[in-house]
């Protein structure tokens, strides 16, 4: 039996909640991580103008952001597990707002994207820590609840970020907003390190009811504990690699990633000379896809679920959600792109945006089932990796769409039909080999 050591009590003691008050603050630090990746696009239209880049030159900017992203969560994962949570959150956020800040001395292209390459590395870093916070801090029963919150601040920082760093770009320059979106990272170290320890038995604050709560929920039986031993890495790649449903899955998070990447990157700049907004209405305006998705992303997952519990058929459960999802939503963005009245025209692309986020839930459930008990975590890798080679892509093809034409309306239409393509091809290599509901426990995060 593992467990965590628990001094016994002889009073009924009501029970702390300080895994929670991490778990809060892995939810704002996880909101701030997307404010401050995405800050670039709406300073975009300020720092196209000082220093002249063409839109292709823009559309490279705001890739390298996702080569470095991709890079740094392995890595991340793998050194949170040596170093704690603690220390990596810690090491990650003072680099990442270290090369936030010096991107305000960017002067090229070149220097655009060298620090955006690193500071995607180590926001990349961001998921994975907050995986294991979960692991170590929450008893199983607790996981699904606790990784739901920190899922959030993705949501929530995409909406406020284009408020947020407007009005501190048109009161200190663009410059100045990433000095200000740097800063609150280092504030929130300091909450940071007061609170957490990566051993809840070591926690000055906790006490032992909660001790036997996560101690509790984390017990497993020697079995269980060996038949959940990973395989090695080339044994889980000869797995997952055979399945269909990898690449299914891989498919649908690859279309959704190209429109996730083209809105974080082009949507400001889109607003603004496509629609005809001013640089203070697009901060409001660009919030609206992402509120839109704080609706749609948790109904999706309820949908699937509702949909398995009431059939008991997976194919269903998956194919419904993510096919309806994707090409509802890709449907959505081609009168949203020749709508003439701009804010018909919003309206429109914030739903077709919100269904496509629709699919998030159900999408991550498919790597485990892929993967089972033994390469869960390998499939889930793979389809992370391969479905972001669309999220390289689509800034940059959405730079060349503008140079070309002038205008975003191809663009628009081709993030519509690629989500169409992946609703439709999604089912051909969907199988629902393997039933995760059984396995609570090896539920994928989103990590986007």
């Amino acid at each position: 039996m593992t467990t965590l050591p628990v001094t016994p009590s002889t009073a009924l003691v009501k029970m702390t909640n300080i895994r929670w008050r991490i778990m809060f603050l892995v939810f704002v630090i996880l909101t701030l991580n997307y404010l401050d990746r995405v800050n670039i696009s709406i300073a975009a239209p300020l720092i196209q103008k000082e220093f002249g880049f063409s839109p292709v030159q823009l559309g490279v900017i705001f890739s390298a952001f996702t080569w470095g992203n991709v890079l740094g969560q392995l890595p991340g994962g793998a050194l949170s597990s040596v170093f704690g949570a603690k220390r990596m959150y810690v090491i990650a956020i003072v680099c990442w707002s270290a090369l936030l800040a010096a991107t305000s001395l960017a002067t090229s292209v070149t220097t655009f994207v060298i620090f955006r390459v690193v500071f995607g590395f180590f926001e990349g870093m961001c998921w994975p820590v907050a995986s294991t916070v979960g692991a170590t801090w929450f008893p199983k029963s607790e996981r699904s609840r606790a990784m739901s919150l920190q899922a959030n601040g993705m949501v929530v920082g995409l909406a406020i970020a284009p408020p947020f760093v407007t009005y501190f770009m048109m009161q200190y320059g663009w410059r100045g907003a990433f000095l200000v979106s740097a800063g609150l990272s280092l504030i929130w170290l300091i909450f940071w390190i007061y609170t957490m320890n990566d051993r809840p038995d070591k926690h000055p604050n906790i006490n032992n009811a909660e001790l036997k709560h996560i101690a509790d929920g984390q017990v497993i039986s020697a079995e269980d504990a060996a038949n959940e031993q990973p395989l090695s890495f080339m044994e889980a790649i000869k797995v997952v690699i055979k399945k269909p449903s990898l690449y299914a899955a891989c498919l649908s998070n690859g279309a959704l990633v190209w429109t996730l990447y083209t809105y974080t990157s082009w949507l400001p700049l889109y607003l603004q000379h496509e629609r005809g907004f001013t640089i203070t209405k697009t901060g409001f305006i660009a919030m609206l896809p992402f509120l839109f998705s704080m609706i749609t992303i948790p109904c999706g997952g309820i949908v699937s679920d509702w949909l398995y519990k009431r059939t008991g058929n997976l194919k269903l459960a998956k194919n419904l959600p993510i096919m309806s999802g994707l090409f509802a939503g890709g449907v959505m963005m081609i009168p949203a792109a020749l709508a003439e009245d701009p804010m018909t025209g919003v309206f429109l692309l914030s739903i077709g945006y919100s269904l496509i986020m629709f699919i998030l839930g159900p999408q991550w459930a498919i790597p485990p089932d892929v993967g089972g008990k033994k390469a869960a975590g390998y499939a889930c890798a793979l389809v992370q990796i391969i479905s972001h080679i669309p999220g390289i892509i689509a800034p940059i093809f959405m730079g060349y769409i503008v140079q070309a034409t002038g205008h975003y309306t191809a663009g628009v239409v081709t993030a519509g039909v690629v989500a169409m393509l992946g609703a439709l091809l999604f089912p051909i290599l969907y199988r629902g080999e393997k039933d995760h509901y059984s396995e609570p426990q090896k539920v994928c995060n989103i990590k986007l």
